[in-house]
């Protein structure tokens, strides 16, 4: 169910609320998503993280949470803005956050050229001033979260990322 949202006073974005049964117990656990659509600009980008880091949810997240996600979405994100299309014109891409007590999800949904991120070779080893720019971004995303997953669907590619909500350790 989508709900509309006012969040910094932009009643254009969106989010839905989902309970469900969390165990075999029959706890209930609450799951809440946020839906973007991101025009495949790289300023907009920036735009988007800086209103995803104003949630009230992001907020609650452990400074270590809350860097692996920017990575994610920033990296991610920002491959397919660079490199997902061939034609000039503005594209969609769509982006959800996900949040519920155990980990948070991000998919990226976008109607680029085929990309499967989890094919990509690692970056070759070599020192700092033999690497070449660029070329990092997948590797430490991988390296950084729970999961991904990529699906090719209905002609669009969909990631799934999976990060652990890491907690700050105690004063």
């Amino acid at each position: 169910m989508k709900v509309p949202g006012k969040r910094n006073g932009d009643p254009g974005q969106r989010y839905k609320i989902q309970t469900r049964a969390g165990n075999n117990t029959g706890e209930l656990s609450m799951y809440k998503e946020f839906l973007f659509h991101l025009p495949n600009d790289i300023g907009k980008l920036m735009q988007l993280a800086a209103e995803i880091r104003q949630l009230k949810e992001y907020e609650d997240l452990s400074p270590k949470t809350q860097y692996v996600l920017d990575l994610a979405l920033e990296e991610m994100a920002t491959n397919i803005i660079k490199y997902g299309y061939d034609e000039p014109g503005t594209r969609t891409i769509e982006i959800s956050v996900g949040f519920n007590q155990k980990d948070l999800r991000l998919v990226l949904s976008d109607d680029g050229h085929e990309f499967n991120p989890l094919e990509a070779q690692a970056p070759a080893e070599a020192g700092i001033e033999e690497r070449d720019i660029g070329g990092m971004g997948i590797y430490l995303t991988r390296n950084l979260v729970r999961s991904m997953e990529y699906e090719r669907k209905e002609n669009r590619n969909v990631l799934s990322i999976c990060c652990l909500l890491y907690t700050s350790p105690s004063p």
